[in-house]
């Protein structure tokens, strides 16, 4: 009897260790230029989630410090294309910890993260003024990179709700052959007609700007999956690979100190 009791405990505890694993890991990247074909937004979608047909990019002409933030409120972004293309910002940009979330629409990992633990931190270090958070779209392929291309597409101010809509709803657009359809429907209830949907689809700047910052910054941090979470200081810096809420609060709250 005592040998079945240790067993089922030793099955629960390695269960446990599965589960919470599995709940913070993050989603692997795929290959950064994978397949090498060019990125199709009209075309059918692929139907592993996690498969990427990005455009190689040449970044021999981006140095080590060419992609500084640009808050969406900045002075700098006056037309619409650098609205577009500007990160978007949340909180006190004077704050002197600063906290990048680099995330894709189609992982199920960073919609736990975005829904539930962002939310916290939000509420805890940037709604207080004491954390300036950026977000930035890190697709994996082309349903989370016109998903990311939709929600620059909208005023600025709607940009983050929009953001929240796709996350809370993925299982309902993220793995589904019409995804482009469904966010549609969700940029209608924003203002956007599906005349604006294809036009915002069609800009080849804005989806070479998403790209473009998803590689380099996967070169710079050396990023392999998401959500990753960057926690920076002055000329310091901590990393966060997965969704750990623990991690992420422990990083911020040395970078307080």
């Amino acid at each position: 009897m005592k040998f079945i009791w240790l067993t089922i405990l030793a099955a629960i505890i390695v269960f446990g260790i599965i589960f919470y694993m599995n709940e913070v890991a993050p989603t692997p990247m795929p290959g950064l230029t994978a397949n090498g074909q060019k990125v199709d937004i009209g075309a059918p979608v692929n139907t592993t989630p996690s498969e990427s047909a990005f455009e190689p990019l040449d970044l021999s002409s981006n140095t080590k410090k060419a992609f500084f933030i640009k808050s969406a409120n900045a002075a700098e972004a006056v037309d619409y294309q650098n609205e577009r293309t500007a990160f978007r910002t949340i909180g006190n940009k004077d704050a002197e910890v600063k906290m990048y979330v680099f995330s894709s629409l189609t992982c199920s990992h960073c919609a736990e993260f975005h829904t539930k633990v962002l939310k916290e931190i939000e509420e805890k270090y940037v709604d207080t003024g004491k954390v300036f958070f950026t977000y930035i779209d890190f697709p994996f392929d082309s349903r989370a990179l016109a998903g990311a291309m939709v929600a620059r597409c909208l005023p600025t101010e709607k940009y983050f709700p929009f953001l929240n809509v796709l996350f809370e709803n993925q299982k309902r657009w993220a793995f589904k052959s019409n995804s482009q359809e469904v966010i549609s429907e969700y940029a209608a209830l924003q203002g956007m007609s599906k005349g604006d949907v294809v036009a915002c689809l069609s800009d080849k700047v804005l989806q070479q700007s998403i790209i473009k910052n998803r590689d380099t910054y996967a070169k710079e941090y050396k990023i392999s999956g998401t959500p990753t979470t960057l926690v920076f200081k002055g000329d310091k810096s901590e990393v966060i690979v997965g969704a750990n809420k623990r991690a992420v609060e422990n990083a911020l709250n040395k970078m307080l100190k």
